[in-house]
């Protein structure tokens, strides 16, 4: 088994097995498909969570040792080299030289890097 469909391919055998029906089947199926993991980097201010994760990726793409400035959670996947931005209420989208070169983080409640790396690339595989 190498990818979800045939998963769930598998997983509609069982159902059927036990009486599960077509339409819980095709809620399973849309929940499968949006399915992700997630994992948490914790830590407390200066303890070296975005420079651990700049020397997994051995590049410096998140921006480390801010003296000042809000804290912003950082969601960082695969993707087009895009940071999206949500700031009050709204959607902007920077390009990753603008979060190297010290974007403003006022109001930004979250942040997601979108970064074209192979290891970030293979992780998305996962789910």
């Amino acid at each position: 088994m190498t990818t979800l469909e045939e998963g769930f391919r598998t997983l509609t055998r069982i159902a059927e097995n036990h009486g599960i029906s077509a339409q819980e089947e095709r809620r399973l199926l849309e929940e499968m498909k949006s399915f992700s993991v997630s994992v948490q980097l914790l830590g407390p201010y200066h303890a070296g969570k975005s420079a651990l994760l700049n020397a997994l990726l051995d590049s410096r793409i998140l921006p480390a040792g801010l003296d000042e400035g809000p804290v912003v959670p950082i969601e960082l996947a695969w993707g087009e080299n895009i940071v999206l931005a949500w700031r009050s209420g709204y959607l902007q989208r920077f390009g990753l030289g603008e979060l190297r070169g010290g974007l403003d983080l006022t109001g930004i409640s979250r942040l997601r890097v979108e970064y074209d790396h192979p290891l970030l690339k293979r992780l998305s595989k996962l789910c």
